[in-house]
């Protein structure tokens, strides 16, 4: 018993040593069980003629003596153990955090979007589950929704999606207090402009992915997006514009009482912040979406 709680306790070592280091946590009930494992080895531990490390040999040749004696009954319990590890792992069953962790970084890894499309319309233009998005250029946790909607729209049927901006940007959200993302304003306008081109998700991708700091730096994404550039210098800085963008921050508030993103109002229910690809999915179906 000494012997096996000294060697849990070496083990627990390394998996505080990952902890600290490579998770950059750490469970203090974890922490409290690492040295309940030094309590028992040390408790249980009698002084002997043989030292530790022969003691630790034969802890060893006990193990492997019991295996020859009963080797149906280690086959069994290995078994079981692989069995049980390896559905745990992979269903996470014990970790949903770890799954919807995994299902987001999945989409925060990607450095562009696979799944863009063209055009002023995401989904289906008939659909009867509208999907109003709030979102913001310059939030990042926005890109990772936004590429999860663009997925989602290939998955799932009978969904149609509304953009709408809300920039966390003092320079025209007059709700914020704290400035957050400065240039998501500015952003959004090129958005508008290139909807007026019908090319709204074109831009949008661009911009979520460039990040253009300056008006020539966004010119230069409307030439390689082949829009008439006279027009999109006059559309992103009209009044038409400003207009239509204070129209959707004033909408996202007045509405919904928003004041950050991303979020979602899917037939005029608000869902706050990212959820992970496979709650998002099942969540719009249940809306009234089919899986394809």
């Amino acid at each position: 018993i000494s012997i096996l709680g000294l060697f849990s306790f070496l083990i627990s070592i390394c998996l505080a040593v990952k902890s600290v280091f490579i998770i950059k946590k750490l469970c203090v009930l974890c922490l409290f069980t690492y040295f309940l494992n030094l309590f028992i080895g040390l408790l249980g531990y009698e002084k002997t003629e043989k030292n530790l490390l022969v003691q630790l040999k034969e802890f060893f040749l006990d193990i492997f003596e019991g295996i020859k004696k009963y080797p149906i009954t280690t086959v069994i319990l290995t078994t079981i153990a692989v069995c049980f590890l390896t559905y745990t792992s992979t269903s996470y069953v014990f970790t949903p955090n770890v799954k919807k962790s995994k299902s987001i970084m999945k989409f925060a890894d990607m450095k562009t979007n696979p799944y863009k499309i063209s055009g002023n319309i995401l989904g289906d233009k008939d659909g009867k589950v509208t999907v109003e998005l709030y979102s913001d250029f310059v939030c990042p946790i926005c890109y990772v929704y936004n590429l999860m909607i663009h997925k989602a729209m290939l998955d799932v049927k009978n969904i149609k999606i509304e953009h709408h901006n809300f920039p966390l940007d003092k320079e025209c959200n007059k709700y914020i207090r704290v400035q957050m993302h400065s240039g998501a304003c500015r952003m959004a306008r090129y958005g508008i402009a290139a909807e007026n081109q019908g090319k709204y998700w074109d831009m949008a991708t661009e911009l979520f992915e460039n990040h253009p700091k300056t008006d020539d730096e966004a010119i230069e994404i409307a030439k390689k997006l082949n829009l008439d550039i006279k027009k999109f210098k006059n559309d992103m800085n009209s009044k038409e514009t400003n207009e239509k963008l204070l129209t959707d921050i004033d909408k996202a508030r007045n509405t919904y009482a928003l004041n950050g993103t991303p979020a979602i109002a899917i037939n005029k229910k608000l869902y706050l912040g990212i959820k992970p690809y496979y709650e998002l999915k099942e969540l719009l179906i249940e809306s009234g979406g089919y899986a394809k």
